[in-house]
C-alpha cells in the first residue's frame, strides 16, 4: 500500500496564500522514489464540502489542508468510516485565523473533531506543535516549510523595507505603518505587498500612510518572478502578524541574504533563526515602540545595519529545502498506509 499514490486537497482562494504556496511546494519537492500525489483543488466556497467528499474518495490516504479538513470533520469521519485515512496539515488553526469569539468558537469545537478524526496532524514548526497541543491535546508532526535557492539580494540606498502578506488585521500592517511613522525624516521606502482580504482595513492603512507620501505604497500580491524581483530589492523584511505559526516570507528573504524584524512569541521567531542564527530582532505586536525603534535603529546605524545583513548571509546557506519538508510528511503518509495496510490484512482482505 505504500507505493499507492497518496491525495493531496489543496484549497483555491483564488489569490496566493503562503498555506498554498507550501502546499505546491511540497508536491514539487515529492520523494522521487514515491508516486506524485495526486493533488484536488478545492475551491473555498459552497461547493467545497461536495468537491472535498470526492477527494476523499478518490485516494485511500490523502492529506488534506486544514483550510478545508478542520471545517469539514463529518466528511473525515465518513471517509475513516470506508477504510480512507486523512492526514490533516494545519498550517493555522482555524479560531486562530481573526474571528469574533462566537465563530472562533465554532471553528475550535470543527477543529478538535477534524484532528480527532484524522490519522495523523502535520504542522509546520514546533511553536505550531505546541499550540496545537495547548489547544487540543493532541501531537503533531512537524514539517517546517522549506526555501527555494535564490541570488543574494543587493543593499539599496534607501533602504527598503517590505512587509508581505493578505491586507488585513490578521497579519498586522497598521503596525508598521505607525512604526514608520515615528521614523518620518530618516531616509527609507515601505512597501506593503499582498491581496486585500478586508477592505476596510487597507483603506485604514493606506490613510495612516498619508503623512507619508511617495515613501509607502500599498501594492496588490505578487508571484513568481515579480515576487521574486520585489524580494531583491528588499532591505529588511517585517512580519509582526498577531498570530504566526511559522513566517515563510522571513526565510524567502533569509535566503536572499535579507534580515527580519519578526513578532515576539509567534511561529516567526523560529523561521528567525532557521539557519542557526537570528539575524534581526523580534518585538512586539501589540504596540509599535519596539518596532518603531528597531527599524530606527537598522535605519540610522550602519555597524548594526551591517551585522544583521552578515547573519542574514551565514543563515542563508543553513536553511532547510523543500525536500526536507517533503519527506517528512511522505514518511507521515507512509506510516499511515502502512497502518492501514495491516488494519485491512487483518480482517482477510487485501491489503
Amino acid at each position: 500500500m505504500v507505493g499507492e499514490a497518496v491525495g493531496f486537497v489543496v484549497p483555491d482562494l483564488g489569490r496566493p496564500s503562503g498555506g498554498t504556496a507550501y502546499d505546491e511546494a511540497v508536491v514539487r519537492a515529492w520523494p522521487a522514489h514515491l508516486p506524485v500525489p495526486v493533488v484536488h483543488r478545492v475551491p473555498v466556497n459552497d461547493t467545497a464540502a461536495g468537491e472535498l467528499a470526492e477527494a476523499l474518495a478518490a485516494q485511500r490516504v490523502c492529506i488534506v489542508d486544514g483550510l478545508l479538513g478542520s471545517e469539514h470533520p463529518d466528511l473525515l469521519a465518513a471517509a475513516r468510516s470506508r477504510g480512507h485515512r486523512v492526514v490533516l496539515l494545519v498550517h493555522l488553526p482555524r479560531p486562530a485565523d481573526g474571528h469574533p469569539d462566537e465563530e472562533a468558537g465554532r471553528l475550535a469545537a470543527l477543529e478538535a473533531q477534524a484532528i480527532a478524526e484524522a490519522a495523523a496532524t502535520v504542522v509546520p514548526s514546533r511553536w505550531a506543535a505546541q499550540d496545537l497541543a495547548a489547544r487540543y491535546g493532541r501531537t503533531a508532526v512537524v514539517a517546517v516549510p522549506g526555501t527555494d535557492p535564490a541570488p543574494v539580494a543587493d543593499t539599496h540606498d534607501p533602504p527598503v523595507v517590505v512587509q508581505l502578506g493578505a491586507i488585513g488585521p490578521l497579519k498586522n500592517q497598521l503596525l508598521l505603518a505607525h512604526a514608520a511613522l515615528a521614523c518620518r525624516g530618516l531616509r527609507f521606502r515601505l512597501r506593503f505587498v499582498g491581496p486585500v482580504v478586508d477592505p476596510a482595513y487597507a483603506a485604514e492603512l493606506t490613510s495612516a500612510l498619508a503623512p507619508l507620501g511617495d515613501t509607502a505604497s500599498v501594492e496588490g500580491a505578487l508571484t513568481g518572478q515579480a515576487r521574486d524581483e520585489l524580494l531583491a530589492a528588499a532591505d529588511l523584511v517585517v512580519s509582526v502578524a498577531h498570530r504566526e505559526t511559522y513566517g515563510m516570507t522571513v526565510t524567502e528573504g533569509l535566503a536572499r541574504g535579507i534580515p527580519a524584524v519578526v513578532g515576539r512569541g509567534t511561529g516567526a521567531e523560529e523561521a528567525l533563526t532557521a539557519g542557526g542564527t537570528a539575524p534581526g530582532r523580534a518585538v512586539a505586536t501589540d504596540g509599535p515602540a519596539e518596532l518603531s525603534a528597531a527599524l530606527r535603529g537598522v535605519l540610522t546605524d550602519p555597524v548594526l545595519r551591517a551585522q544583521w545583513r552578515t547573519s542574514a548571509l551565514h543563515a542563508r546557506d543553513r536553511l532547510p529545502g523543500w525536500e526536507e519538508t517533503a519527506r517528512a510528511i511522505a514518511r507521515v503518509c507512509a506510516s499511515v498506509q502502512d497502518e492501514l495496510g495491516a488494519e485491512v490484512g487483518a480482517q482477510g482482505e487485501p491489503a
